[in-house]
Formats: C-alpha cells, structure tokens, sequence
C-alpha cells in the first residue's frame, strides 16, 4: 500500500482515460481502469519497477471496482489554475490537483497517510447526509399516506 505522507513527492507522469502513471518518493506507480463485457469495471494498482531499456515489470498491488476511465475518477484542474488558464483540452501536468488525486487514491484504498482524516470526516458527512434523506423519505411516506386518508 502506498504511504502519502508529503505532496511534493508526488509525481504524475502519464495520464491516459485507462491509465494514470506516476511516482511517489522515486517509486514507479500505474493505476489501470480495466472493463470486461459481463464482469464490472474495475481499478488496478502496481507498482513499476523501470528498467534502462525503458521496458518496464509491474507488482500487482490491489484492485477496487470503479470506472475503466481513471482519468475521470482521479484527475481534476486545481482551483487556481482554472481561474488563471479556464478549461482546456490539453491536460498540463503541472496544474492537476494533486491533493484532489491523493484523496482519491486514499478513499479507493489504494493509499494511507495524510488524506485519511478528510476521507473520514468526508464519509461522516455522507452517512449523516443519507440518514438525514431517509428521515426525510419517511416523513415524505407519512404525508402521502395521510393525503390518501383524505382521498
């Protein structure tokens, strides 16, 4: 499991719809969104030891359902780079969200450290978000129910 402790170590170097390599601490890394017709999308996580002929070895790691498009699920345009440049279609490796792509990581299971804490208020918030939209379905229940009674 990678450890993500410092952001500044983190490195993305390729980034492709099924495909999103990078470093982390001089550490090669390639997370792969694989589809099989019948089976559930799922995510793939390696780590790549590179050798000098550029050809490369992967350690499997863990895998996680989620969409075949990582790109999608992982990759988003920091804040102030979208207030300086707008959107665009040619992805700038220098102005991805590497907080946003750690988070990610960290909530899909495929990394610990510094994301664990938002991660986990983050769930909090969503589980006290779901029960409140019960409570309120239930109530929802409760005045149709006595509208029928009037019917």
């Amino acid at each position: 499991m990678l450890d993500i402790q410092d952001l500044a170590l983190l490195k993305i170097t390729c980034v492709k719809e099924w495909e999103i390599r990078f470093d982390y601490d001089g550490i090669h890394y390639l997370l792969h969104g694989t589809g099989e017709a019948g089976e559930p999308d799922r995510q793939d996580f390696y780590e790549r030891t590179v050798f000098q002929d550029g050809k490369y070895e992967l350690s499997y790691i863990t895998t996680t359902y989620g969409s075949e498009n990582v790109r999608t699920d992982y990759i988003r345009i920091s804040s102030k780079n979208k207030d300086e440049f707008g959107y665009y279609d040619k992805l700038v490796y220098s102005h991805i969200d590497k907080e946003f792509f750690a988070y990610k990581l960290t909530k899909r299971g495929f990394a610990t450290g510094i994301m664990e804490n938002k991660v986990k208020e983050e769930s909090q918030r969503i589980s006290k978000v779901q029960k409140q939209i019960t409570e309120l379905q239930d109530q929802i229940y409760e005045l149709r129910e006595q509208i029928n009674d009037y019917i």
